[in-house]
């Protein structure tokens, strides 16, 4: 899947700076929304793992690999967002 470009666009738009993302499942739905946020844009990129829920332990752990070492910010929840 892809992001709507639309949503890239109205993200610019808006002169985001910080994207915040959690959702599900972390092992797919989230990594491809992070990975195509961090090719799309100059914005942060912040996964708040408290908001996330994956499918399988192996895969989530992999996927947060993948998407710190594409530039991704991996926050245990959203007070730290506030740091």
């Amino acid at each position: 899947e892809k992001l709507s470009t639309g949503l890239i666009e109205w993200l610019r738009c808006q002169n985001a700076d910080t994207v915040i993302v959690g959702g599900l499942a972390t092992d797919y739905c989230v990594k491809t929304t992070v990975l195509q946020l961090l090719k799309g844009g100059a914005w942060k990129v912040i996964v708040n793992q408290a908001s996330c829920r994956g499918i399988a332990p192996e895969t989530v752990e992999s996927a947060w690999q993948e998407m710190h070492s594409a530039g991704a910010i991996i926050l245990e929840n959203a007070e730290e967002i506030k740091k």
